[in-house]
């Protein structure tokens, strides 16, 4: 693999994965360890119901389109860019989805 593959690669994660954190922040989490918030889910207990993911997810999902052409369109595949992509997928769907659901 050339150093420009690995170079795009590691720049578009480190982006995609600072695109994601800066999106997915909620704007109370600085509540956490205070009072009787103690983690994630008695935040979202404790706060009304303002959540801004769907705005987030429709923002975030253009970060994939590189990917999406590499592999698709310009046919480059190599094992890099597929442990990235599912890299930053799951960190996707963690940020934005299973931290939400698994609150019991």
């Amino acid at each position: 693999m050339s150093w420009k593959r690995f170079t795009l690669v590691f720049i578009w994660t480190l982006f995609s994965v600072l695109w994601i954190l800066l999106l997915t922040v909620h704007d109370k989490e600085w509540w956490i360890g205070t009072n009787n918030i103690n983690n994630f889910c008695d935040l979202i207990n404790a706060v009304e119901d303002d959540d801004t993911r769907d705005v987030g997810i429709l923002v975030t999902l253009p970060l994939f389109f590189p990917v999406l052409y590499a592999l698709f369109i310009k046919k480059k595949r190599f094992a890099l860019l597929y442990i990235a992509t599912f890299a930053v997928a799951g960190f996707w769907l963690w940020r934005f989805y299973f931290r939400y659901q698994w609150c019991f």
